[in-house]
């Protein structure tokens, strides 16, 4: 392999990933998460965390190149760090758009293809209690398993999922429930959005 051309997929290849204790590189100061992508005569990815290693494949998929029966991976040096700690979207499935533990999973690994860190959930009534099964029972609500599956495939991807569960100005449609009512500050409204 001439390593003053590109590399080549019909050529075996291997991706040494690199985890790094002490940044030498001064990329690799900046951010925890920052990496350092080489395709030279082999293709090395070096970062300090797990989640920079993962960010360091996305760039590799993404520089790829398809012709004919071929992929090309050019030669280059990418340092790359990310501007902010927290990178992250909120869903609010409880205003009736409710998914599902597939979509959510597509949505984890988009997230982490887009360098974000953080999946957020206005979950209200889109938690399963075992204590008080009403709630969330004809919602589409997701079980603490479906939830723990989530968080455990949200952290495979360098993806971390906050639940936030609102006080009781922000849970109307609990608190608009008979067995809840007592709880709102507005009992006698109801649910408004």
């Amino acid at each position: 392999l001439d390593p003053t051309r590109e590399r080549r997929a019909g050529q075996a290849v291997e991706v040494e990933l690199q985890l790094v204790s002490e940044a030498g590189d001064t990329t690799l100061q900046r951010s925890v998460e920052s990496y350092a992508l080489s395709v030279d005569a082999g293709i090395v990815i070096t970062s300090r965390s797990r989640r920079g290693l993962i960010y360091g494949l996305h760039t590799l998929f993404a520089i790829m190149r398809f012709e004919r029966n071929d992929v090309v991976v050019p030669r280059c040096r990418i340092e790359d760090s990310p501007d902010f700690d927290m990178r992250g979207l909120q869903d609010d499935p409880a205003r009736g758009q409710t998914s599902t533990v597939d979509n959510y999973k597509r949505t984890i690994r988009e997230l982490s293809r887009l360098r974000f860190n953080l999946f957020t959930f206005h979950t209200e009534d889109m938690m399963r209690f075992d204590r008080y099964p009403s709630i969330g029972r004809d919602g589409g609500a997701l079980t603490k398993s479906q939830w723990r599956e989530l968080v455990k495939y949200g952290r495979r991807w360098g993806v971390e999922l906050f639940l936030t569960f609102q006080t009781f100005g922000h849970a109307q449609k609990v608190t608009s429930m008979p067995e809840f009512r007592r709880y709102s500050d507005s009992p006698d409204k109801g649910v408004h959005y």
